[in-house]
């Protein structure tokens, strides 16, 4: 429902494991948006299953080929690197203190102003020690965003 009720173009997801959530992401994107998602264990952990569940969502649905791409990188390297800015963040990461606050502070340089941060698993106790300390420093940028998911935070960036 965020997806389109805001029609972000540019997705980025942070962990991808069995695709569940990138395949829900895909089914409400408009064509010509595109969704990254970045995991290091698609591979050997998932055993390709990502990929395997997006892959037939894409087919079985006739979106484009490019709409998807995954990079089998860690977080923070993927942040190192990443210059572009993105309309919609989605946290489902390794869900360590440590690894959540990297892509909470990752996704807030890459989040266009306006764009959406959803984080998925805030019941979970690192994850919501982690966000806790990450709105204590930058809450003043986003608005909370209310919906029915209990599990996830969905936030409006006001400001860099």
């Amino acid at each position: 429902n965020l997806i389109k009720k805001y029609n972000p173009k540019r997705i980025l997801e942070i962990g991808f494991a069995c695709g569940i959530s990138a395949s829900f992401i895909l089914l409400a994107l408009s064509k010509d948006s595109k969704l990254i998602s970045i995991d290091p264990f698609q591979k050997f952990q998932w055993k390709n299953f990502g990929n395997i569940v997006v892959k037939k969502i894409i087919e079985e649905n006739n979106l484009p080929k490019t709409i998807h791409k995954w990079m089998p990188l860690y977080s923070y390297k993927f942040f190192m690197k990443e210059k572009r800015k993105y309309d919609f963040c989605f946290i489902d990461g390794d869900h360590s203190y440590e690894g959540t606050l990297i892509d909470l502070k990752g996704c807030h340089k890459l989040l266009k102003i306006n764009g959406l941060l959803v984080i998925d698993d805030v019941l979970h106790k690192e994850v919501k020690r982690s966000l806790k300390d990450f709105m204590k420093e930058e809450g003043n940028n986003y608005s909370k965003i209310n919906f029915q998911v209990k599990t996830m935070n969905a936030y409006l960036k006001l400001n860099n």
